[in-house]
C-alpha cells in the first residue's frame, strides 16, 4: 500500500495586524521615538553617501 504524503512548505509565515488607540500621552512617546529613529536613519545614510 502506497502512503501519500502532503508537502509542507518549508518556511511558514504568520501575521498579525495590531491597531493601537493610544492616548495624548502615549502619542507624544511615540512621535518622539519615531523622530530618533529618523534622525538615526539619516545619520546612517550620510556617513553612508560620505564613504561612496
Amino acid at each position: 500500500m502506497t502512503e501519500q504524503i502532503e508537502e509542507v512548505p518549508a518556511e511558514l509565515i504568520q501575521t498579525r495586524v495590531y491597531e493601537l488607540r493610544p492616548n495624548e500621552t502615549m502619542r507624544r512617546v511615540l512621535d518622539e521615538a519615531c523622530d530618533y529613529r529618523r534622525y538615526c536613519w539619516n545619520q546612517g545614510l550620510a556617513l553612508w553617501n560620505a564613504s561612496a
